[in-house]
């Protein structure tokens, strides 16, 4: 068996996006609309896309964090739209190209359509978890950054990837470790 984009299910992508200013939190919070901003409680400004169901974490310091994207595709649009928002806000000049994108971290679930025996699994690898009285499900670490929650139905959640092509070849990666072909 070998996975492509089209069997992996997207659940959440979290990207930074680090702008080239600092930003007046105060002012950005008084004309930016859908935001809470208690410095006390939190540093940051916590904006709300919700037409995309998508939260942005606004820090002074220009960097942005945003997490609830589902499409890989919707990165750029959803970027665009919060580098938009923050410019007109506070009527700063930066450019879309002087700001970095990033993706951190993509979390997304695989149905391997197969029943995996964790028990003897456990046995196959160095980088695992497996407590079946606490959590139903065996944790993978691998080399490269990536962990795998698996489950005895088959069902997999990968994080820690940090672009689609990470993601799908540590999913094939372990379908081999695993020996599931």
């Amino acid at each position: 068996m070998i996975v492509s984009k089209d069997d992996i299910k997207l659940e959440n992508l979290v990207v930074s996006i680090n702008l080239p200013i600092n930003l007046d939190l105060e002012e950005l919070s008084k004309r930016l609309g859908n935001v809470s901003y208690d410095p006390s409680n939190f540093p940051g400004i916590v904006y709300r896309l919700n037409e995309h169901r998508v939260t942005a974490l606004i820090f002074s310091s220009g960097k942005v964090i945003c997490t609830g994207i589902k499409k890989y595709e919707k990165i750029p649009e959803i970027s665009k739209e919060i580098i938009n928002s923050i410019r007109n806000a506070l009527k700063l000049k930066i450019k879309e190209e002087d700001c970095r994108i990033i993706v951190n971290n993509i979390v997304a679930t695989v149905n391997l359509r197969m029943q995996i025996d964790l028990s003897s699994l456990v046995l196959s690898f160095d980088n695992v978890e497996y407590e079946p009285e606490d959590f139903p499900g065996l944790i993978l670490r691998d080399d490269s950054g990536m962990t795998f929650l698996i489950f005895s139905t088959g069902k997999v959640v990968c994080t820690g990837a940090k672009s689609l092509e990470q993601l799908i070849d540590g999913i094939n990666s372990l379908i081999k470790k695993i020996k599931i072909e």
